[in-house]
């Protein structure tokens, strides 16, 4: 009800923030219900744009384009003003295998939020959840992904670690240097519930040796490499604590290496 209603919001141009909030939020009481119509405003309604810095959030509703710190802004402003406490969190991304496999760590590269809703504090990205980004094109497809919608923060955890370590919200034992010898967690490893227990590394050797945990079942694996046509498959093993897959790596892998889990893309390595 709250999703239709604000996808359907026609919205004055140059609406001030403060009242963006106020229209956006009518007629809800509870504050999980005024915070997901912010979300699903914020989400379909801002264009990620290569560039467009700042973080003005009445800039940014004139424009209707930003990076991730304005849409981050956006949303604590919007929240503050329908009286639901919002933080902008800012901290280390991996989205690409090519670009992120691993990361300058002397500067964040991402921004994201943090908002309490019942007593309790959730993470959330609305950036990744409006769309994607065609580095190709340098264009942004819209595309909403509900999985960066309050995921657990121990799945979000693994592509997103906060600068201040305040913001992780989980008991997940994993250090800066260690995120940043991960390789890339696709959102597909958040709806399955994937975590690493040994293996994981950005970049890739000569053999796949990769244990994880999962909530659902895996049954089938495949590793893409080279255009994304040429592949092979994954030796699947139940262990106690998961699944172990492992596998040769062809010889003319290079760049960008994904596994494939039962249809999923669920990780991104680099092969040299």
């Amino acid at each position: 009800m709250v999703d239709s209603a604000v996808v359907a919001l026609q919205v004055p141009s140059n609406t001030p923030s403060a009242e963006l909030a106020a229209l956006i939020t009518h007629g809800l009481d509870k504050k999980h219900e005024r915070f997901r119509a912010i979300f699903i405003w914020v989400a379909h309604n801002i264009e990620y744009k290569w560039g467009s810095f700042g973080s003005d959030p009445d800039k940014i509703l004139k424009r209707k384009k930003a990076v991730c710190e304005g849409y981050a802004s956006l949303l604590t402003s919007l929240c503050t003003a329908a009286g639901i406490e919002c933080r902008t969190v800012n901290g280390f991304a991996k989205s690409f295998a090519d670009l992120h496999a691993e990361l300058d760590l002397s500067k964040p590269n991402h921004a994201w939020n943090a908002v309490k809703l019942q007593d309790r504090w959730y993470v959330t990205d609305v950036t990744w959840s409006a769309g994607g980004y065609d580095m190709k094109k340098r264009k942004f497809f819209r595309e909403y992904n509900e999985v960066y919608f309050l995921p657990l923060p121990e799945r979000f955890i693994w592509n997103h670690y906060p600068a201040d370590p305040e913001w992780k919200l989980c008991d997940v034992k994993l250090s800066k240097k260690q995120f940043n010898k991960l390789p890339v967690f696709y959102y597909s490893c958040l709806r399955l519930g994937v975590v690493p227990i040994s293996g994981a590394h950005a970049k890739l050797g000569n053999r796949l040796d990769v244990e994880i945990a999962a909530t659902l079942p895996i049954t089938k694996a495949t590793l893409r490499y080279g255009t994304g046509s040429d592949f092979i498959a994954v030796n699947v093993e139940q262990t106690e604590r998961g699944y172990r897959l492992t596998c040769k790596v062809p010889k003319d892998a290079r760049g960008v290496v994904d596994l494939d889990c039962d249809g999923f893309r669920l990780l991104g390595m680099l092969k040299s």
